[in-house]
């Protein structure tokens, strides 16, 4: 779960060394990285920062999330 922290001037929710490159990469977790409740701030950024589920309903990740699909946002 990412949290409502920054970590090094980057929200923890679209944290991509954190969530993408120690958690997902080097740990080798397998999981989901689901948000604290309200604690993303972006769409794209979080998408592409390792966050895969947002809690506790899709405001980033619904129709915004879709709309940085059709343009190209998403890694």
């Amino acid at each position: 779960m990412c949290s409502y922290n920054k970590i090094n001037d980057t929200h923890a929710c679209q944290n991509n060394y954190i969530l993408n490159d120690v958690l997902k990469t080097r740990m080798n977790f397998s999981g989901w990285v689901m948000s604290d409740w309200l604690a993303p701030h972006s769409s794209a950024e979080s998408a592409n920062g390792g966050l895969d589920q947002e809690m506790p309903y899709p405001f980033f990740f619904g129709l915004l999330l879709r709309e940085d699909l059709k343009i190209g946002k998403i890694n």
